[in-house]
């Protein structure tokens, strides 16, 4: 397995991509990904004739496999994997605002596949631990 960071222009951040190889060859991209802060955090695994990756719980995930040479491919959130729920996804789609301030205060809003990634420091720490009150730290 490697990651490989492509740079996606002067005014996008970083991408990564996840590859599979095997005997070198038969390369495949099993995860696209962004970070919405901080670096690349991926563990991988094989068990029970399973790949499990695990990425940190700020990836912003754009496309993932399902199998690679017939072996099915889990993927998991540090923390868990957090849906969002579909009527926020389909306010977002109609809405084009991407940043708004109110008084002092800034408002960002995030795209559909970035908005598991924009609960870190505020629903979940940067571990991947769910908060219940107040506001998440390291």
């Amino acid at each position: 397995m490697k990651v490989h960071q492509t740079n996606c222009g002067a005014t996008t951040d970083f991408g990564y991509k996840l590859t599979l190889t095997h005997h070198g060859k038969d390369e495949k991209e099993i995860l696209s990904y962004g970070m919405l802060e901080g670096d690349s955090r991926i563990e991988t695994d094989v068990h029970n004739n399973q790949i499990n990756v695990t990425y940190s719980p700020a990836t912003i995930v754009y496309s993932k496999g399902s199998k690679y040479k017939g072996v099915p491919i889990h993927f998991e959130r540090k923390g868990g994997n957090v849906s969002v729920p579909e009527s926020f996804e389909n306010q977002r789609k109609s809405f084009d605002l991407e940043m708004a301030d109110l008084f002092a205060n800034s408002l960002i809003v995030y795209r559909n596949e970035e908005i598991p990634a924009g609960q870190v420091h505020y629903a979940v720490s940067e571990k991947g631990i769910t908060q219940r009150h107040g506001t998440a730290t390291g």
